[in-house]
């Protein structure tokens, strides 16, 4: 848990660097009335969400400034919304909602379908009975599928996944739980999601498996690992196959999943003292993970990735301490190249107590976002890095878009 409450204490270190510089062209920063806790892109373009204790505001964001949107009533919200968005301006907002006395948990959705507004919230996964903590996930489709994923772990130590989709236009199926099983912590399983094109689904999550259950070798060949990282898919509108066991994760450090429009999908975690990933190739499952960095972060490194619908990829992380970010990229579905370092936005050259007592500060700072400590709501990946792929334009078509700073 102290790796995940450092990952602010590093990111955050990435700050000055790139508020003093605008390579790409992004407005100044501007005031905005109000809490501005767990802020996210919805996917739809200049649209993003901001949430209060009992509401979710989404803000339009264009050359003019900031305009209000919606405002969504989210009585009894958990931790932040996440939004997924579709082609035609469609798109939803997901949260967990816990009762008064906080004994029972689910999942409520608002729904916009393309061309209309939002609709009315409805609730999608079923209460669940003595809560202790939970995390949410969300994906869409270009088409309109949707995702919904709830994981949680209750009082009595039970860890579980459950997961509901819908067609295009349709109404929300049945629940599918992929995981109840006993846990050896009181944290819930770190869920992803992700859609393709044609409506497949694939969920990944993180749990630590009962010490008592597991043999001797299994805990040795783990060596620092503590949870297990799996995955369970599901073709269009069928039920998912039986979970799958990619390999051991570092406990409490981010991990990345990313989807393509063809099914392929790259998911990227600590293992030990390494970053690595597993792909997945389309209709596949996920192969043997395969090294990204031999030497990363000694408190780990919360990494990013994203592909393109050709299989060119990229894969950064950023190291919880010191704020360096790397990045290994390719330009078609195979190798990744070499690594690059893009910079280091803070170096600690100040005395041993000086660094703790940073360390310590921006750790407490991070609870207030992991147990939404001091009012805030919890917002355990809101200062992970983020990556993106533009397409491949050719020499005429940049030329036509000229220098109206549409790119």
């Amino acid at each position: 848990m102290f790796r995940t409450l450092l990952a602010s204490a590093g990111l955050l270190l990435l700050v000055p660097a790139v508020a003093s510089a605008a390579p790409f062209g992004e407005l100044p920063f501007q005031p905005v009335a109000g809490s501005a806790t767990c802020l996210r892109a919805t996917g739809t373009p200049g649209e993003l969400v901001r949430q209060s204790e009992q509401t979710v505001q989404l803000v339009t964001a264009s050359p003019a400034g900031l305009t209000a949107g919606a405002t969504l009533a989210a009585d009894g919200i958990r931790g932040c919304a996440e939004t997924a968005s579709w082609a035609g301006g469609g798109g939803l907002v997901a949260f967990a909602v816990s009762s008064d006395l906080e004994d029972e948990l689910w999942a409520r959705v608002y729904v916009r379908e393309p061309g209309g507004g939002w609709g009315e919230p409805v609730d999608v996964i079923a209460p669940e009975e003595q809560p202790f903590s939970s995390s949410l996930a969300t994906a869409a489709s270009e088409r309109g599928d949707a995702l919904v994923a709830l994981a949680s772990v209750t009082s009595d130590a039970r860890a579980h996944v459950r997961v509901v989709r819908r067609l295009p236009g349709g109404a929300f199926g049945v629940t599918e739980t992929l995981h109840s099983r006993r846990t050896g912590e009181p944290f819930p399983p770190i869920v992803h999601a992700g859609l393709s094109a044609s409506g497949e689904a694939i969920v990944l999550w993180t749990v630590e498996p009962v010490k008592d259950e597991r043999s001797g070798d299994e805990r040795s060949a783990r060596g620092r690992a503590e949870r297990e990282l799996w995955a369970a898919i599901a073709p269009p509108g069928a039920p998912f196959g039986a979970p799958k066991l990619i390999d051991p994760i570092a406990s409490s450090v981010p991990y990345d999943l990313t989807v393509a429009p063809d099914g392929r999908a790259l998911v990227v975690f600590g293992s030990g003292d390494q970053l690595v990933a597993a792909e997945r190739p389309p209709g596949g499952v996920f192969g043997y993970p395969f090294t990204v960095a031999d030497t990363i972060d000694e408190f780990g490194s919360a990494p990013t990735s994203v592909l393109r619908p050709d299989g060119a990829a990229i894969i950064a992380w950023a190291g919880l301490t010191d704020g360096t970010m790397s990045v290994r990229t390719r330009t078609a579905p195979g190798i990744f190249g070499p690594a690059i370092t893009l910079g280091r936005a803070h170096r600690i050259e100040r005395p041993v107590f000086a660094s703790l007592t940073r360390l310590i500060d921006t750790a407490l700072s991070g609870l207030q976002g992991e147990f939404g400590l001091g009012g805030a709501p919890p917002d355990a990946r809101g200062a992970n890095p983020r990556a993106a792929l533009g397409t491949e334009r050719s020499g005429d078509e940049r030329s036509a878009r000229g220098r109206d700073g549409s790119c």
